[in-house]
């Protein structure tokens, strides 16, 4: 008797332990329903034929220490504020001591009447960005222990110059099998842009128990059992590793989680494991609120930047404020230049009974390309080149994006 009543403790201790282990471990991210994602645009990254991307990437030298959001569902908005607005800020203002709040974002964008375990969904999240911006973490610190807590108007006003410019779904769960392309996250990776995730877990990862913790090599998640059927979390992408042929997370589990609050997720697990994922355009704090408001006028592009062509239109170039149309149903703006960094971004609208709705916000240096998909269309927009346009003698010519723009 004594035995069986040892065995019993034992045995509830352990379940009672391994109850109290997964309840650390909180998430917070509520899927977006597959009609809305069957409804936003996709944005497909076009790999050129010259370009080959690393073995090898990792961007958390620019990300802050993993944090933990404890108990509440914040998942979310630690992916987003605490994670990619840090990276982003980061680079843009030449500080790593900047980091941001995940409670600016979370306690705003959760219903008053939600508990704080309750998640939110990243459409609510990235409108929220791109109005609002992102809270310094020292001027809006978390406490999982409070939802409620608003920001004061100063603190509003702080955060608005770190906005998003906007988010583009990239690849999303179709049908019930996976749509995802690891060579795409190879791409955006290793050209800088950090991927949002939304993805199933399972029992194991969420209890903390795969592989070594302590050891120093990498905890590669490769195995999922499909035990959790509720299990779902948003992290970030920050690597990969051809050699380990693994993606590289950040997660929001604290720094004692996998390899000091990172893990690895083998490619096979998440291309079956990721329901819908995202990149987002990083709002130019200098720059927000530049809009192109001027259509631009087809003139000859200065014959010196070497795109006069019998077969090219002279109406390939535009300049930064511009916009032009292209056929009935397209207009292509151009909100931001730069020569210095070779880079522009545009914005892509989508022409429709005299209403326009945008398809995508997009960001290219020369020779890179993105396929937009809207319906039935395939709508292709490409960088030439960065140079200068106007008339040949006109020596204050100012600097244009040369493009080539195709539908199929």
């Amino acid at each position: 008797m004594k035995k069986v009543f040892l065995t019993l403790i034992i045995f509830s201790l352990y379940h009672s332990t391994q109850s109290q282990t997964q309840s650390e471990f909180f998430s917070g991210y509520i899927k977006t329903p597959e009609e809305v994602l069957d409804s936003l645009p996709v944005l497909e990254f076009i790999p050129k034929g010259f370009y080959q991307a690393p073995k090898k990437w990792d961007l958390s030298a620019n990300l802050p220490i993993p944090g933990n959001q404890g108990k509440q569902g914040s998942c979310v908005s630690w992916t987003l504020g605490y994670a990619l607005k840090s990276y982003q800020e980061r680079i843009e203002e030449q500080n790593q001591n900047l980091v941001f709040s995940p409670s600016y974002i979370y306690n705003q964008v959760l219903h008053r009447t939600e508990p704080c375990s309750k998640g939110i969904k990243f459409e609510k999240a990235f409108t929220f960005l791109e109005q609002n911006g992102c809270a310094e973490y020292r001027d809006f610190p978390y406490d999982e222990n409070d939802c409620r807590k608003q920001p004061n108007q100063t603190i509003k006003d702080r955060a608005e110059r770190f906005r998003i410019l906007s988010s583009q779904l990239i690849f999303k769960y179709k049908n019930g099998g996976p749509n995802i392309d690891v060579n795409m996250v190879k791409n955006e990776v290793s050209f800088g842009s950090p991927i949002i995730i939304g993805m199933l877990l399972d029992k194991e990862f969420w209890n903390d128990t795969y592989g070594d913790r302590s050891s120093s090599s990498p905890y590669i998640w490769d195995n999922l059992n499909y035990d959790c059927p509720n299990c779902y979390h948003a992290m970030l992408v920050v690597g990969y590793d051809d050699d380990l042929k693994a993606v590289k997370v950040i997660n929001s589990y604290g720094k004692t989680f996998g390899n000091g609050g990172y893990a690895w997720i083998s490619y096979n697990v998440f291309e079956n494991t990721v329901y819908e994922a995202y990149t987002t355009l990083d709002d130019d704090n200098n720059l927000f609120g530049i809009v192109a408001n001027k259509e631009a006028r087809s003139s000859i592009p200065d014959e010196t930047v070497g795109i006069l062509d019998e077969d090219r239109k002279y109406d390939n170039w535009i300049k930064s404020g511009y916009f032009r149309y292209i056929g009935n149903d397209i207009k292509l703006s151009l909100i931001y230049l730069s020569r210095k960094n070779q880079e522009a971004i545009f914005k892509i609208y989508h022409i429709e009974n005299n209403t326009e709705k945008i398809l995508g916000s997009i960001k290219l240096k020369p020779e890179q390309s993105y396929a937009l998909y809207y319906g039935d269309k395939k709508y292709n927009l490409k960088l030439d080149r960065i140079g200068r346009a106007g008339f040949i003698f006109n020596i204050f010519n100012p600097s244009a994006a040369f493009y080539s723009f195709t539908l199929e």
